[in-house]
């Protein structure tokens, strides 16, 4: 996957965000954006996004719904839904509306996110 790839980070837990940043610099990305609520993230998808980590409380929407306008507005968008708890039913409806993935917050939480990178990358290249 090219590292120029633009990746949206939308959470409004700072301490979070600065370790999914760290983690995402680390693999060699540096287009990383700090989206604090839905309106703000939908509002910049203009900016051609290829990958969104859409984390939990973003106040404005509901994770659901702002899943459901990036969809509206570009299929391709790869959405991956961040949670602090395991929501079998939440999880099923977002990957029935488009999200690619589900992470929950947990001791792994960046080691997920370089599992869904690496299977990102390899869609990509397929």
């Amino acid at each position: 996957m090219e590292k120029q790839t633009k990746i949206f980070l939308v959470e409004n837990d700072l301490f979070s965000f600065d370790l999914y940043r760290r983690e995402l610099q680390q693999m060699g990305f540096e287009n990383i954006f700090l989206f604090l609520n839905g309106t703000t993230c939908l509002n910049n998808l203009s900016q051609k996004p290829e990958i969104i980590f859409l984390g939990h409380n973003i106040d404005d929407y509901t994770k659901l719904e702002v899943l459901k306008k990036i969809k509206c507005f570009d299929l391709g968008i790869y959405v991956i839904m961040v949670s602090v708890q395991e929501n079998i039913q939440f999880a099923m409806s977002a990957l029935k509306i488009g999200a690619f993935d589900f992470i929950t917050k947990d001791h792994d939480t960046t080691g997920n996110i370089k599992k869904v990178i690496r299977r990102i990358h390899a869609i990509k290249n397929n």
